[in-house]
């Protein structure tokens, strides 16, 4: 059989049975699978390109997210017929990751504010499918390329809006926001986009060196934009996570590459230390000027303290999935902090509160599996293939779970924080595995 007819084949693997009729002839049959399995590839391009656009917060200017969000949903029930079986079974290997969504859904029986909570769940539960739909499809490399250039996209486009172009690119504050809702969507897209592009120049070895200098402007503008939208937290979090990038994938690639770099980290420290003892002097207050924070971290710490309160009102369950933001009696209490730090206050700006105050210690444990499943899966793949790309997944994740200590990040629904969390933890469980579905049972035809 040629390479084409093994392509063919493999694409005829992939429809379920009934798609084609037994009786056509093979060269006709073979055909139409082969220009079926393109199409759909092609499809599954588009539809992960439509995901990452409209899960980045970016463009909702246009008020388009609600009829897109619509549109991925019907485009995603009309796709899976064709892979219902490998993605069933897909579903199944990566039952831990949905263990999140389906304590959402369960929380509606003990919820404070079920209608809000249910409308919450089924999004949540919606956005996995997704995510998952999209794991089993592409591959880490995939991904990885693919929302690599749709970040740099978004970050040209933040750019080129710097005079208000295409829409006002300032708040009312006077900070930027580029074509993001906001200036926190700006800021932590600008850290992944860093992740994105300090592998990209500095650490895969078989990118084409216009490519490299692509991403190398790309960042040196979201360096620039880093100064105009103003985020301290964010700014900091854009240079340690690509020199964490760099020291990672030296310390697995080098030999004694660990002792080379821990050992001035720890001397460092230790000199720190004696100096603060000797001293006698506060580091933190220094520290907090620099970065332009007050004590309560811009109301983070407010956030904190009120939901610790609400945790220990209700410590074994939770007020539900955003229960505790839907419950009509604890509105004053949200309408000052609203109005003491911002409007667009949603979240406790912090994950773990965000999971007690919601579904008590057991929601707690079910996010974070998926980021314990994506790390021992990044871990594994890395040793099993020395794959950089893994190393990539492995900081992404753990910069993601940083980000959603001090923002509303990774934990609700649409947004690309979780999809690409999902994603992640889902991918990197297999390795190796072909893009084309196979559904159970089915061969292809002998050559």
């Amino acid at each position: 059989m040629g390479v084409r007819d093994e392509r063919g084949a493999e694409l005829a693997a992939a429809l379920p049975i009934g798609i084609i009729g037994a009786g056509d002839a093979e060269d006709g049959a073979l055909a139409e699978r082969s220009s079926l399995g393109a199409a759909l590839a092609v499809f599954d391009y588009g539809y992960l390109v439509l995901i990452l656009l409209i899960s980045s917060s970016a463009f909702t200017f246009l008020d388009l997210n609600s009829p897109l969000w619509a549109l991925s949903y019907l485009l995603f029930i009309a796709r899976i017929p064709f892979c219902y079986r490998d993605y069933l079974a897909f579903c199944r290997e990566n039952r831990a990751l949905t263990l999140y969504a389906a304590l959402c859904l369960v929380s509606i029986a003990w919820s404070a504010a079920p209608a809000g909570t249910l409308h919450f769940a089924l999004l949540v539960a919606a956005t996995t499918a997704i995510a998952l739909f999209l794991a089993m499809r592409f591959s880490l490399r995939d991904f990885f390329l693919i929302s690599a250039w749709v970040y740099l996209f978004l970050m040209i486009a933040s750019f080129a809006n710097i005079h208000g172009t295409i829409h006002p690119a300032y708040n009312e504050l006077g900070r930027f926001i580029g074509i993001f809702q906001s200036k926190n969507a700006i800021a932590y897209g600008s850290i992944n986009f860093s992740l994105y592009a300090i592998f990209i120049m500095l650490v895969l070895r078989d990118v084409p060196i216009a490519t490299r200098l692509v991403f190398l402007a790309g960042f040196v503008v979201t360096l620039y934009m880093a100064t105009l939208y103003g985020s301290a937290t964010a700014s900091v979090m854009l240079v340690t996570f690509p020199v964490f990038s760099v020291w990672l994938a030296f310390v697995l690639n080098v030999r004694s590459g660990l002792f080379l770099s821990v050992m001035p980290v720890c001397l460092g420290l230790a000199v720190f230390l004696l100096v603060v003892m000797i001293g006698r002097f506060d580091p933190v207050t220094p520290v907090l000027a620099l970065l332009g924070k007050d004590a309560t971290l811009s109301g983070r710490t407010v956030l904190w303290q009120m939901g610790r309160e609400a945790f220990l009102a209700r410590p074994l369950l939770g007020f539900g999935a955003d229960g505790f933001w839907q419950y009509l009696p604890n509105q004053p209490a949200i309408e000052v902090v609203r109005r003491l730090y911002g409007e667009t206050i949603i979240g406790f700006h912090n994950l773990v509160v965000e999971m007690l105050v919601a579904l008590g210690p057991l929601g707690l444990v079910a996010h974070l599996t998926i980021g314990a499943v994506g790390t021992a899966r990044a871990i594994r793949c890395f040793r099993a293939e020395r794959d950089p790309l893994a190393i990539w997944a492995l900081v992404m994740i753990v910069a993601l779970y940083v980000q959603a200590m001090v923002a509303p990040l990774a934990y609700a629904p649409h947004t690309i924080s979780y999809i690409t969390l999902v994603v992640l933890a889902a991918t990197l469980g297999k390795r190796g595995l072909p893009m084309i579905d196979r559904s159970p049972g089915r061969r292809p035809p002998p050559g």
